[in-house]
């Protein structure tokens, strides 16, 4: 695959943390797969995202005032159907949640999750 409109990221939700990743910069891409670990403590993924790496990153809600959550389980690639990819193609930088804004779940130990990218 082209190296231009194919990327992969691994990004870290640590343990005993906020259950939040690093930012992941989605750049012109606009498909989005997760590769989740085997071991995964049972929890959804919901989204932060601001306009730059080092910026305040914010919950992302859809226009129904939904936060944006992903069914999420252990040992298993995440294709991010249209609702939420209609949700996030206007995003730059995103961050990765075990849990809700409310109710974040921390892992019990580091968890990488490969995020797939294409344009």
């Amino acid at each position: 695959m082209d190296n231009d409109t194919y990327k992969q990221v691994i990004t870290t939700i640590a343990a005993g943390a906020t259950g939040l990743s690093g930012a992941i910069d989605l750049e012109d891409y606009e498909e989005i797969a997760l590769e989740m670990p085997l071991a995964w403590t049972t929890a959804n993924i919901t989204l932060q995202a601001a306009k730059e790496s080092a910026g305040q990153y914010k919950d992302v809600y859809d226009d129904a005032g939904t936060e944006v959550s992903i069914t999420a389980a252990g040992s298993r690639i995440i294709v991010l159907g249209t609702a939420t990819k209609a949700a996030i193609k206007a995003l730059r930088f995103i961050k990765l949640r075990s849990g809700t804004s409310g109710s974040a779940v921390n892992q019990t130990t580091n968890r990488e999750i490969i995020v797939h990218l294409k344009k």
